[in-house]
């Protein structure tokens, strides 16, 4: 709820009002910006330099008292702790960190190149923002890396099946068959032997060519 909550507030292009960056004691790098309008409590957050593999990425976040909350590894998550003049931040995935004010980073930031980013990341903050299914991912991938080796003979080449685990919330992980839901996909990719295979999760099936690959959407949606 707290992720639809969120995502619903951002729904159309966020506009910044004001921004600050703050500096962490390995040169992390952590941008708030506060959207208008201010009164909605809503802000962007990007860490950088913080060695995670969620650098770079524009996370929406709510004013929780002082405090920036906001939706990872499925569930609330408080981003930000603020206790007076302290600012510590926890990003998923690496040891918290406190930062300072930084005025020369303030002043040289750049809105649009954030606002750039976060309409760019729709599938990367999916990720961030969902439950961790690695014995379930194992599992689909193994059955998917073996219809694709029985695909592959027929078309007299090598063919890769991957997943867009993004566009397979938490819901539909814990309740939808991903691969029965994307089998369907090696029957009707054999008509075209396709290098890559890859299957989404959305509203309605489909398939459509994009590049050397065959994307199958199965109808998934919760």
């Amino acid at each position: 709820m707290h992720a639809l909550i969120l995502l619903a507030a951002l729904a159309q292009a966020p506009e910044v009002e004001s921004a600050k960056v703050f500096r962490g004691p390995e040169g992390q790098l952590v941008e708030l910006a506060t959207l208008k309008p201010r009164a909605a409590k809503k802000l962007l957050v990007r860490v950088k330099a913080a060695d995670s593999e969620h650098d770079g990425l524009v996370i929406p976040c709510a004013l929780d008292n002082e405090d920036l909350s906001t939706t990872a590894r499925g569930g609330p998550w408080t981003l930000v702790v603020v206790r007076g003049d302290s600012r510590e931040v926890f990003l998923p995935g690496v040891k918290s960190f406190k930062v300072k004010f930084d005025q020369p980073a303030t002043e040289a930031f750049n809105a649009a190149d954030l606002l750039t980013a976060y309409a760019s990341q729709g599938s990367r903050r999916a990720l961030f923002a969902r439950k961790d299914w690695p014995v379930l991912e194992k599992k689909y991938q193994a059955a998917a890396d073996a219809a694709a080796a029985k695909l592959g003979k027929p078309c007299g080449h090598p063919v890769a099946f991957s997943f867009d685990w993004s566009s397979f919330p938490d819901a539909v992980m814990a309740e939808v068959d991903v691969w029965k839901a994307c089998e369907p996909a090696v029957g009707q990719a054999q008509k075209k032997c396709p290098a890559k295979v890859v299957c989404r999760g959305g509203s309605a099936a489909g398939a459509t060519i994009e590049g050397d690959s065959f994307v199958f959407t199965a109808a998934t949606a919760k």
